[in-house]
């Protein structure tokens, strides 16, 4: 791809008006090619200097998100970007609506007489309940990595056809084995999404909303749960419809979000630009900022090839004999096998190639598999809890539990920019461990307490939603764009191989609720304190990083800020002495 040639202009501050009006009319016509770092361009802030000549670094992707976001001037003016938001949340409800619909079905008699023959113990219920989790476990490793190579949105798409097309399926099945299968296929499709998901959104935020838009996205499983409680109540509670029927209903969501991502939803530019495609970020940075009404200068070529300059020319060889060309062409056709495996693995190992990396990753897979053996392990397990307990109506204590979300994701949504990723998660993994220790005691009698165990059991809901909401911030900023994907599908994976663990335990321990409680309680106590060893304590209000840099690259740029900090004074008044003209015809 011809880049062409870049120029930096430092025009002088000093002319007169007529001088400066006719510099204007000039920087508006040539604005796509050149940078003008003068007053009059007051988004580009940051000064440095080439070869002793200072001038202007060009906005960066986050700069400009930020600067069209504060730039609307009502609410009403963003309403198409909160549609784009609202969609990818859309997208997140049908991933819940698909894990814990599972949850009713489970309590229903007539599918525990004709799939599980009346034994909620058996093989059949572990390998049913297990299942789900084995496909997000494939789903996240495979996808993640993917949406890294081939972009977010079409395998964020691809997760919810998987959905969509399982879930209707799955009706149809008349054993546990089919039924397990097409739980699995559905699982594959949870896990391709969940990656992609929070890395468009946190892509395509600015980075003064990214806690809150993520938190949307996140508090949209609130939504699921919801739909899939009323449903439950609805059709299974008071229309005693089949079971089937509840399960074609619940694929609703997911065919609903695959239109919704592929109509309205973006790529994410930070993508194209990764993969050295700059017209294709801006087309795609237009079309964010058009959503957020944004009237002001447009990102240029010159800011995208700045930041993201591009590779080096390969060097070009020809082929001179006809069994050079012979071995050329059966490389290439083993290379169409080989390549995604050597992606996949580069990729993977990517996240573990420095220090800062390593202990970014491990500490991440430690707080998925903790939080995920806390909730996922309890959110299938939890009506059959109730029904232990002796309450009266499921479905109603069910959606009572569910509620628990909505005050949570309010909380979170009003707290998690100002008080902070890990306070967050600290003050409500710990609240969450603490109300199942109360729901075990309730449950521990011989005539338990059924509003102690709902009441503590929908705290525990509401804290562990919060939780969840703070770690799904946390994951999709602590990654490197290169990576990003891919540290969120490895993270997302650990979580499966912990859920699934979860439901092992869980499933031999039923009978004993509250020592399965107390268990969960203790994976809830890890997840609080995992945050503390992160390299990075908060990332709140700060730009993503794109690529990853080695351990003397990172000191060498924190060395070089604090310079910068003592010399940006020099600098500002250096530019505004004279008139420089300077052109770079390479950034690489």
């Amino acid at each position: 791809m011809d880049y062409g040639s870049i120029n930096i202009v430092n025009e002088d501050t000093t002319t007169n008006s007529n001088n400066s009006n006719s510099n204007s009319n000039s920087n508006n016509s040539n604005h796509k090619m050149l940078i003008h770092p003068t007053e009059e361009r007051e988004e580009t802030k940051t000064k440095k200097t080439i070869d002793g000549v200072p001038f202007e670094i060009p906005r960066s992707i986050d700069e400009f998100l930020e600067e069209a976001y504060e730039s609307s001037s009502t609410t009403f003016s963003n309403v198409r970007y909160w549609l784009i938001i609202l969609s990818l949340g859309l997208a997140n409800s049908s991933d819940a609506s698909e894990i814990l619909s599972l949850s009713f079905v489970l309590a229903d008699p007539t599918f525990e007489t004709q799939m599980l023959h009346g034994d909620t113990a058996s093989w059949r219920t572990r390998l049913l309940t297990a299942a789900i989790f084995f496909g997000m476990l494939v789903g996240g490793l495979v996808a993640g990595n993917a949406s890294d190579l081939v972009g977010r949105h079409k395998i964020l798409l691809c997760g919810l056809v998987c959905n969509a097309i399982t879930g209707l399926c799955s009706a149809l099945t008349t054993n546990v084995i089919q039924f397990s299968i097409l739980r699995a296929i559905a699982g594959i499709g949870i896990g391709a999404s969940i990656p992609p998901l929070f890395t468009l959104v946190a892509e395509v935020s600015p980075k003064s909303q990214r806690g809150f838009c993520v938190t949307i996205i996140a508090a949209f499983w609130m939504v699921g749960s919801l739909y899939i409680a009323t449903l439950a109540l609805l059709m299974m509670q008071y229309l005693q419809t089949d079971w089937r029927l509840f399960y074609v209903a619940c694929a609703i969501p997911a065919t609903i979000s695959a239109i919704l991502v592929t109509t309205i939803v973006p790529q994410s530019p930070r993508y194209w630009a990764l993969q050295h495609q700059p017209r294709r970020a801006l087309q795609q940075l237009q079309r964010l900022a058009n959503s957020m009404s944004y009237t002001g200068p447009l990102l240029t070529m010159n800011d995208i090839l700045y930041h993201y300059p591009p590779p080096p020319p390969a060097p070009t060889t020809t082929s001179t004999t006809t069994s050079t060309t012979k071995n050329n062409t059966s490389s290439s056709r083993l290379q169409i096998v080989t390549q995604p495996m050597k992606d996949f693995l580069h990729q993977t190992l990517d996240l573990y190639r420095n220090q800062s990396m390593r202990r970014t990753t491990i500490v991440l897979q430690v707080l998925w598999a903790s939080i995920c053996f806390g909730s996922y392990g309890m959110s299938v397990w939890i009506y059959t809890l109730f029904q232990m307990v002796h309450l009266q109506n499921i479905y109603y204590n069910a959606l009572v539990f569910n509620l628990a979300n909505l005050p949570a994701n309010i909380i979170s949504l009003w707290l998690m920019d100002r008080v902070g990723r890990r306070n967050m998660l600290l003050m409500s993994a710990f609240a969450a461990a603490i109300a199942l220790l109360v729901c075990s005691y309730f449950s521990s009698f011989a005539m338990p307490s059924t509003t102690g165990v709902i009441v503590s059991a929908s705290i525990y809901q509401g804290f562990t939603t919060i939780a969840w909401n703070a770690i799904d911030t946390i994951s999709s900023e602590h990654f490197p764009t290169s990576v990003r994907s891919s540290g969120m599908g490895l993270c997302s994976a650990s979580g499966r191989v912990s859920a699934m663990m979860a439901q092992i335990v869980n499933a031999s321990i039923v009978n004993y609720p509250s020592l399965l409680l107390m268990i969960s309680s203790i994976s809830l106590l890890i997840t609080g304190l995992a945050p503390f060893f992160l390299p990075r304590t908060d990332m709140a209000n700060e730009s993503l990083s794109d690529t990853i840099i080695t351990d003397d690259e990172e000191r060498t740029t924190f060395s070089a800020d604090e310079d910068d900090d003592h010399d940006d004074d020099d600098v500002v008044s250096d530019v505004e002495e004279g008139s420089v003209h300077c052109e770079m015809t390479s950034l690489v």
